[in-house]
């Protein structure tokens, strides 16, 4: 649609760093998946956090619908082969990134100290946030010192409602809002 392809093109102008403000169903989902496939088309690996296991689902489901055979590494929910062998560390080596990786993290998953550390290369990385404004609490507030280089905000509602300080740790990581605002 019109308002997904402008926002993917303002979204690169911007360095690729910004949040889509777009209203719930207007294919926020969609628009993301097609920054997340140019990334992995690179060889380059994709961190997709969200805040809960339905939406880790549903984000699994499209994207191996819509990516030809991607290699994609559940983080939480169950999904704990991370933890064990180091996986996010060898995928996101330099050497390691022939044909690039989309690692799907459950917010509280990626919020342990064991799971941001394993992040090599962060400058080579995307990461895609659904529903941003819930990563502004203070609980999560130490991941944004992982300065990955490309990063996409989602959420109709970026701004955290009674929350000055979380809005601008949000707004001070992902940047500004991209337009159209839709």
């Amino acid at each position: 649609m019109p308002h997904q392809s402008k926002a993917i093109e303002n979204w690169v102008a911007s360095n690729s760093i910004g949040i889509l403000k777009h209203a719930t169903g207007s294919g926020k989902t969609v628009t993301a998946i097609s920054a997340i496939k140019s990334h992995v088309q690179e060889g380059k690996c994709v961190l997709v956090i969200v805040p809960s296991i339905l939406l880790l689902k549903q984000w699994n489901k499209e994207l191996r619908k819509d990516i030809s055979d991607p290699l994609i590494i559940l983080c939480g929910a169950g999904h704990t082969a991370w933890e064990r062998n180091n996986y996010i560390s060898s995928i996101t080596k330099e050497e390691s990134l022939k044909k690039g990786a989309i690692i799907i993290a459950v917010q509280m998953t990626a919020s342990k100290t064991e799971f941001k550390k394993q992040f090599k290369l962060p400058e080579r990385i995307l990461i895609v946030a659904d529903e941003v404004h819930k990563l502004g609490s203070e609980n999560f507030s130490d991941f944004f010192d992982n300065k990955f280089g490309k990063r996409l905000g989602l959420s109709a509602t970026p701004e955290r409602y009674g929350d000055t300080d979380g809005t601008k740790r949000i707004f001070d990581y992902f940047g500004n809002i991209i337009d159209p605002v839709f």
